[in-house]
């Protein structure tokens, strides 16, 4: 596993050691329960079985933890120049970016990123908590304040997510940096940027990226106050518990990418139908009855 925790693994390699893995397990013969039911934890009437696509990618996504950490380590340096384009780190791992966003990124790229760090960043969405879509879309004005422009699904130019290197490297980095409450006037801009060649387009390019309805929902603040978040705090959520990056433990994110390929138990949605079962029904206790059980005997 330490070398699918440096190297990027192609699919194929992936599906030919499940392939050897559950041929042992069946003993060579055809799968007689489903591959996405067997993963699951025994408190859900599962197996356990290891999913190793879901364990490499939880292997790729502690090392965005050991990049964002305070340690001076010379094999950062690599990481960082190759990510340093797209606002380097921590911000990068701090974007809204959907997980095919963000490998297009990539693949457009002419730094020609390895392959190993596009799994990284793809891997990192996956989890990561997302405001896409129409969650999105419903943030009130703070929330809007507080999103980061660049690599941010939500804000497109011509289709894709902005970097435009030199406003990150200037200090624009949220939309309150931006438009606070209205668009910070381009005279303003111009005197922050760094390079000020081609901000009048740039500048509009970013206005019309904008939603409409944050504009709205900014204008109609009363009370427009922004202090920029802090971007060195990165946070995973999941199921409605928050997780500070430097505490993430990889069984924990192997967990999360488990739960999000896992089947629903279709005895568990036929014993519940034919005995009327209350939504909170504890199955946890019956799995468990029924494994002590089964080790009793």
């Amino acid at each position: 596993m330490y070398n699918a925790s440096v190297l990027h693994v192609p699919d194929s390699v992936i599906k030919a050691v499940e392939r050897m893995l559950y041929h042992f397990v069946w003993n060579s013969k055809c799968d007689k329960v489903k591959r996405d039911t067997m993963i699951g934890d025994y408190n859900e009437g599962r197996v356990r079985m290891i999913d190793i696509q879901s364990q490499i990618k939880a292997l790729k996504v502690m090392w965005v933890k050991r990049l964002c950490d305070n340690s001076q380590g010379s094999w950062k340096y690599l990481a960082k120049n190759i990510l340093s384009p797209y606002g380097g780190v921590p911000l990068i791992f701090q974007f809204n970016c959907l997980p095919a966003d963000i490998v297009k990124m990539m693949d457009r790229s002419s730094c020609n990123v390895p392959k190993f760090y596009t799994d990284l960043l793809r891997f990192w969405f996956e989890i990561k908590d997302q405001s896409i879509g129409v969650s999105g879309l419903q943030l009130d004005a703070t929330e809007i304040r507080n999103q980061i422009i660049w690599g941010n699904s939500l804000i497109r130019i011509n289709g894709n997510p902005i970097i435009i290197r030199h406003w990150i490297e200037s200090g624009i980095v949220f939309v309150g940096d931006f438009c606070p409450y209205v668009f910070v006037p381009c005279k303003d801009i111009l005197n922050q940027l760094t390079s000020k060649r081609n901000h009048i387009a740039e500048t509009f390019q970013i206005r019309k990226a904008i939603p409409n309805i944050w504009i709205t929902k900014l204008k109609a603040d009363t009370l427009p106050q922004f202090n920029a978040p802090n971007i060195k705090e990165i946070v995973v959520n999941s199921e409605n518990n928050t997780t500070v990056l430097r505490k993430l433990k990889t069984k924990a994110v192997y967990n999360m990418f488990v739960k999000k390929k896992r089947m629903v138990s279709r005895s568990k949605i036929y014993w519940k139908t034919i005995f009327q079962l209350p939504h909170d029904f504890n199955w946890k206790q019956v799995w468990s009855f029924k494994i002590k059980k089964s080790a009793d005997e």
